[in-house]
């Protein structure tokens, strides 16, 4: 989960199961500030697009504002 020393900055990255020293297969940032939630940055590595860890990604990030009360994006 979050992976930053700012609390307003949440993250998630998609690993491989087995593979933890390869580089991620994508990544998600974002930050919430006065009740509001901006997707900062999404990518997925050019090897692992098209498999739905976009989608992925982006949910968790979403469920995870939504947990803290974010009331927009």
């Amino acid at each position: 989960a979050a992976a930053t020393a700012d609390d307003t900055v949440i993250g998630f990255a998609a690993r491989q199961t087995g593979h933890g020293r390869e580089p991620p297969a994508g990544f998600v940032l974002a930050r919430r500030a006065a009740g509001e939630g901006e997707i900062l940055t999404v990518a997925v590595a050019r090897a692992h697009r098209r498999r739905g860890i976009g989608w992925l990604l982006m949910d968790a990030v979403l469920r995870q504002l939504h947990a803290e009360r974010a009331e927009a994006l």
